[in-house]
């Protein structure tokens, strides 16, 4: 059988809102995994840096309080403004960075900021050797003043792209994405087969993975145990709420390790493969669910090729 290339995802942003369908391609699905987890990092780090420019002003103020009651060296001079430059710089690739990854979470524009101009102005420095050391430090603190100014746009930036990182991470996470079992072979696809037990044509609503009875079956994606019941046909089961509209179920289990209620995160060990129920050997039955509608397990895993 021929695996699609898309997964179909729908949203339900709340009551009151209408249902949004979207067709998505399996390989933007592993990038949009990838790339959430690296601008992720990637934001972090801003804010690590953002947070040392907000402290090397704070110094750099402090320092030039200090010296507007000394006389500058010409040397003096000549660092204080280097040291001004350089925090520009930092400052300006800060605002770079943040807006590459904007660009590639598909924000480009919308979170873009004006500026104050922080460019040094050119007779600065040379005011020092007409002996205007005054002037030079009040223009250093208003050029400390408009940096500030800066660092406070990025702060809204980082805030709304932090925001956005996070409630596409929980929709991501909250979509099944991996085999629920390592190793094993699909014995029985989705679709239309065969009944092993009448022999006639029925629609099978997941697909079964054979492998030897006590093989670990993970969580596909994070979510909260709804339901851990015996079923006539399945034997002991279990239902995972992944949310926006999610669902998975896990069949023909030997032994059922989490319980209603438990917050799981994807890969965490649920229960064990078994053959109990409507079964003709040791195998894990795995249905994926649309608000509730079967879905196709195979489109959800990602892992295996």
């Amino acid at each position: 059988m021929i695996r699609s290339r898309f997964y179909t995802i729908m949203i339900v942003p709340d009551a009151r809102s209408s249902i949004r369908t979207f067709l998505v391609n399996r390989i933007t699905v592993c990038v949009a995994l990838l790339l959430v987890l690296g601008s992720a990092i990637g934001a972090g780090l801003l804010v690590k840096e953002h947070l040392a420019a907000r402290s090397e002003i704070a110094s750099m103020k402090e320092q030039v309080a200090k010296m507007k009651e000394a006389v500058l060296t010409s040397e003096q001079a000549r660092q204080l403004v280097q040291d001004m430059q350089n925090l520009k710089n930092r400052i300006s690739d800060v605002g770079e960075k943040a807006g590459r990854i904007e660009t590639m979470v598909g924000l480009d524009g919308e979170l873009a900021v004006g500026g104050p101009d922080t460019g040094r102005r050119s007779g600065a420095f040379s005011r020092f050797y007409k002996g205007e050391q005054k002037a030079l430090l009040d223009e250093l603190s208003v050029e400390m003043g408009m940096l500030d100014a800066t660092l406070d746009e990025q702060d809204v930036r980082a805030e709304a792209l932090l925001s956005y990182l996070g409630r596409h991470r929980k929709l991501l996470n909250s979509m099944p994405s991996i085999t629920p079992i390592e190793g094993g072979w699909m014995s029985s696809a989705f679709g239309t087969r065969l009944d092993p037990f009448t022999h006639k044509r029925t629609f099978h609503h997941g697909v079964d993975i054979a492998c030897p009875k006590g093989t670990p079956i993970h969580a596909t994606a994070d979510g909260i145990v709804t339901k851990v019941k015996w079923c006539s046909g399945w034997g002991h089961a279990i239902e995972i709420d992944h949310g926006n509209g999610f669902s998975t179920w896990y069949a023909h289990c030997h032994k059922i390790i989490a319980q209603r209620g438990d917050h799981l995160k994807r890969g965490d060990v649920i229960a064990l493969v078994g053959s109990t129920g409507r079964s003709t050997g040791p195998h894990l039955h795995y249905e994926v669910r649309i608000n509730g509608k079967p879905q196709n397990p195979a489109q959800y895993m990602l892992d295996r090729g």
